[in-house]
């Protein structure tokens, strides 16, 4: 009999021993857990730091004149490279767009502001010739675009860049744009600007920037 009690006692000692090891077990995957996620919200946290500290130095070097005033340049490719929003092989793509729309130019329409008034411009003759025309938007949601390049709006966010780069490109290749040389140019220099948009909107988006900046700004 006292063996019988024995064995019972041992027994359930080894259960109690046993719950124990898994209690603790499952507490240590829940902490590894807790941790790994705590890893990922600071890595998260420091990126968009990163990223939102490079943004804020393009714009002191090359939208301190304003958005209106800014062109891309084969400077501002490179600085793009330097800050990883692009990778080599896109700087070296995007630096030849650059250079040939510089020496075919004629005139000159490479600002913001000019290509903002080009788009009018060929809004209004679309308007005239064909009012019904879809490329109507595709270029109104093109100057929403370049017009917020360096502080993007909610409504600018929402805009599909490769899509608006892809028809324009096939509008002018398939003749259903009828444009001058100038203007072809001018067309040229305006998808290689929503190219720029569209890199500097990949990533973390602007939206998350915002965020982590508000949440730096309330705990400083």
């Amino acid at each position: 009999m006292t063996e019988i009690a024995s064995s019972l006692i041992n027994t359930g000692f080894i259960a109690n021993q046993t719950d124990s090891t898994i209690a603790s077990s499952e507490i240590d995957e829940i902490s590894t857990d807790v941790n790994d996620q705590e890893s990922s919200t600071e890595q998260s946290s420091v990126e968009l730091s990163t990223r939102s500290q490079k943004l804020q130095k393009l714009n002191e070097e090359f939208f301190s004149a304003g958005p209106s005033a800014f062109e891309v340049s084969s400077e501002f490719i490179s600085r793009l490279e330097e800050y990883g929003f692009i990778t080599t092989s896109e700087a070296t793509r995007l630096s030849a767009s650059v250079t040939s729309t510089e020496s075919a130019s004629t005139e000159s329409t490479s600002t913001i502001s000019e290509l903002s008034s080009f788009i009018d411009d060929l809004v209004a003759e679309l308007e005239s010739s064909d009012s019904q025309s879809s490329l109507i938007s595709i270029l109104e949601e093109a100057q929403l675009v370049i017009d917020n390049i360096d502080s993007p709006t909610a409504e600018s966010r929402a805009v599909n860049i490769q899509s608006v780069v892809d028809e324009l490109k096939n509008a002018s290749s398939n003749s259903e744009l009828e444009l001058s040389d100038s203007d072809q140019e001018a067309l040229n220099k305006l998808t290689l600007t929503l190219s720029i948009a569209n890199n500097l909107s990949s990533g973390s988006t602007s939206a998350e920037i915002d965020r982590y900046l508000a949440i730096s700004n309330f705990d400083a």
